[in-house]
């Protein structure tokens, strides 16, 4: 064991930063939790491990019928059920459930690392490359989410890995091609890059090995097409068949006939060059080609939605652009080796550009190449370490160090002081208030509580996970109940999406109402008490009948001053209402 540590020492210090900057706080920053892709998967998990059924709604992959998807709930197969014995033991909160997230996204660190020695031949390198991906700000955001694409991306990066080795042909074909196959089921996103990581895996070892050995690979290709074959067949015949229409030509009609609307009529140029195989092609081409943007990858992140956007910051630190140049030039001295990195970083982006419908997420399908890139980067540190020796070559690195420190430091300032503020809405803090301030009434009140809201299935799960309403087995079958009624009503607590729902007795009666900001409604909002936006202190909820905080000070435009404000559960009554709770007057 000791001459394990002694041996492995710079790794296990690698490893404990990326833990400890993925970890720390984790509970503050993000503020919230994505609806789709991190609160229902986890609330499954959860119904999984402990009722040992799913929660209807809540997932889909081609272990679900039809009938029990009717909302946006299509994920990959593997995920919640890879989270079943971490959920019988450890409860339903935003702390603990993130802490198999971190342990994967540190496993991404280490992969990379080692796949990057692999490549090079060299233990220095692969340590370099760990220790920036490590501090890299995607890796950083990402690892402390709880997207499933982290598993998905840790899986491929070890596959990678695995088919890198100098082991075995044999043992690297097969350990490579089930961690990808593995790795394909956890994000719907990164499934069409499956056979293609593995044909990238064959190829390498075809050219490591200098062998061919014809009947293994044979049967590591009928066995691949076999299950990728069945799934696809099976896919198709489910509900999640649904997520096939992201990649349907027939998505282009409508582009098609307005590219022909100012055209001339010219029939024959028309259909040669307006169809819906040229558009489908060219939207297929502007995808892909939009990800290699230096400003998008090294100046400002995509600010398509708040999930994915970093306060002023881009996903990559501009040092690592300059030390992507030596990379380059690092790999251009070995020319297989930079045919295999940069068809591995090609493939990354594939899933970026398959996807037709909808905006193009880079941060989250294309995640695969930000370790990639990254990873060139930690070469051409290397490269440039090399060149120098003595008194310069400490120098160099005094530099490099101090370079990144300070790129680090900035990151982190941005990512604690402003995110948290400017990207709150996005992470649906405000439903995460609204669930606290239910919480702290009903352990005061039995009043009939009703929440407004455009998504009341949303809402009513931010309740049920920040409500603590979901840790046992009596919990979990009877909020099953509401979930597959589909008429979000829990234990006097109701969840609607328009006033029209509410019964005069319920309006007269003094029930307590929430109603979001741009919901119509009748009743008369004037005078309310408001949950607080944390961007600019204004109302996001109006609160009729408000009576919680009725005793404690409040302010005309609240406004949290430090980070520990965002953990709304450990805040005392008082406390939540001066920051969170607006005065009427």
């Amino acid at each position: 064991m000791k001459n394990f540590l002694s041996a492995n020492r710079a790794w296990i210090l690698v490893l404990a930063l990326a833990f400890l900057l993925r970890t720390i706080g984790i509970h503050l920053n993000p503020v919230g939790l994505s609806h789709d892709d991190e609160l229902n998967e986890l609330i499954n998990a959860k119904s999984l491990a402990i009722a040992g059924v799913h929660a209807p709604g809540h997932v889909a992959g081609v272990f679900t019928p039809n009938d029990e998807c009717p909302g946006n709930c299509i994920h990959g197969e593997l995920g919640p059920f890879i989270l079943i014995p971490w959920m019988r033991i450890f409860p339903l909160d935003i702390f603990w459930s993130k802490i198999p997230f971190i342990a994967v996204a540190s496993l991404i660190v280490f992969s990379t690392g080692k796949l990057f020695e692999n490549l090079s031949k060299n233990r220095a390198i692969g340590l370099f490359v760990g220790t920036l991906v490590a501090i890299n700000p995607w890796a950083i955001h990402f690892g402390r989410t709880a997207y499933f694409t982290t598993f998905s991306y840790a899986f491929y990066l070890l596959a990678a890995y695995f088919f890198t080795r100098k082991k075995s042909y044999r043992a690297n074909l097969f350990y490579g091609a089930l961690l990808s196959i593995i790795a394909s089921l956890f994000y719907f996103g990164t499934k069409p890059i499956l056979p293609l990581i593995i044909i990238w895996g064959i190829c390498y070892n075809l050219f490591q090995f200098k062998k061919h050995y014809l009947k293994f690979t044979a049967l590591i290709i009928s066995l691949t097409l076999i299950a990728i074959v069945t799934y696809s067949i099976i896919l198709s015949n489910s509900f999640a068949g649904r997520r096939i229409g992201e990649i349907n030509i027939e998505n282009t009609a409508t582009i098609v006939n307005q590219q022909r609307r100012v055209s001339l009529e010219i029939p024959l140029v028309r259909d040669l060059f307006i169809n819906k195989y040229i558009v489908h092609v060219g939207i297929r081409i502007e995808k892909f080609i939009g990800f290699f943007s230096p400003t998008f990858l090294y100046v400002k992140s995509e600010g398509s939605t708040d999930l994915y956007y970093d306060s002023n910051h881009a996903y990559n630190y501009l040092a690592d652009f300059a030390f992507l140049i030596f990379g380059v030039m690092a790999l251009a001295t070995s020319f297989p080796t930079a045919i295999f990195v940069l068809s591995l970083l090609l493939i990354s982006v594939v899933p970026a550009a398959i996807k037709i419908t909808g905006d193009t997420i880079y941060t989250l399908r294309a995640g695969l190449a930000y370790p990639i890139l990254t990873g060139v980067s930690g070469w051409g540190i290397y490269y440039l370490f090399i060149k120098f020796s003595g008194w310069s070559r400490k120098i160099v690195i005094f530099v490099i160090i101090l370079i990144y420190t300070v790129s680090l430091s900035y990151f982190l300032t941005m990512y604690w002081y402003r995110t948290p503020f400017d990207k709150s809405m996005g992470w649906y803090f405000h439903k995460r208030a609204v669930a606290n301030y239910i919480t702290r009434i009903r352990e005061k009140s039995d009043k009939k509580i009703i929440v407004v809201t455009a998504q009341p299935a949303d809402t009513f799960n931010e309740y049920v996970f920040f409500g603590d309403l979901y840790n046992t087995k009596a919990d979990i079958l009877d909020v099953n109940k509401v979930y597959d009624s589909q008429k979000y009503e829990y234990k006097n607590t109701k969840f609607v999406n328009n006033c029209d729902e509410l019964t005069q007795k319920e309006i007269i009666s003094g029930s307590i109402i929430f109603i979001e900001q741009g919901v119509d409604c009748l009743i008369n909002q004037k005078g309310t008490a408001k949950i607080a936006n944390p961007r600019d202190g204004g109302g996001i909820y109006d609160i009729v009948n408000e009576n919680l905080c009725a005793g404690y000070p409040k302010a005309r435009f609240p406004y949290p001053r430090k980070i520990s404000d965002f953990s709304i559960e450990r805040l005392s009554d008082s406390e939540f209402c001066k920051l969170w709770i607006t005065n009427p007057d």
